[in-house]
């Protein structure tokens, strides 16, 4: 979809996909924090984690629970296709990018192999 994922939310709201330029909107970035082998997604501007709890067909979420211990806020980054697919350590389920812009994300348990809605770019910003 081009879309990025929006970390605006606080805790127990829907993450959210937007077309903006991530370039200089806080909203746009995560720091990312490696937890044993598995990654954790921490909104830059809400301090709130993307939580991969729900299973497919289910939106994703953000959280303030702390990762340490939590499979529910740790993914696994898969290299698919020169990108990145994100599955929940917890629900076995991928990051689905196919929603527009203004849509929460849905979790899904299609494979990533060929389908760029479930492929992700890492970026880093300067």
């Amino acid at each position: 979809s081009g879309a990025y994922l929006d970390g605006r939310h606080q805790a127990g709201e829907e993450a959210a996909l937007t077309s903006r330029p991530a370039h200089g909107d806080q909203y746009l970035h995560f720091h990312v924090e490696q937890h044993g082998g598995h990654y954790a997604f921490k909104g830059v501007a809400s301090g709130a984690y993307l939580d991969g709890r729900h299973r497919a067909g289910e939106t994703a979420v953000v959280t303030s629970r702390s990762p340490h211990g939590d499979n529910y806020l740790q993914w696994k980054l898969e290299f698919v296709d020169g990108n990145y697919a994100l599955k929940g350590v917890g629900s076995g389920a991928y990051l689905d990018g196919r929603q527009q812009a203004g849509e929460a994300p849905l979790m899904t348990d299609r494979s990533p192999n060929g389908d760029r809605f479930l492929q992700w770019v890492i970026q880093p910003v300067l």
